[in-house]
């Protein structure tokens, strides 16, 4: 879910689910991250 804070600060938070760790990724970014995290 994208928030008015994600929107202000450019960055939406990415959570791997299995460990709880979350990171900070730029909005240009989001899609290469998550195919990042998906392959593993």
């Amino acid at each position: 879910m994208l928030g008015d804070r994600d929107l202000e600060s450019g960055t939406v938070g990415l959570k791997d689910l299995v460990s709880g760790e979350q990171q900070d990724v730029p909005l240009d970014a989001v899609t290469d991250a998550v195919v990042t995290a998906l392959a593993g």
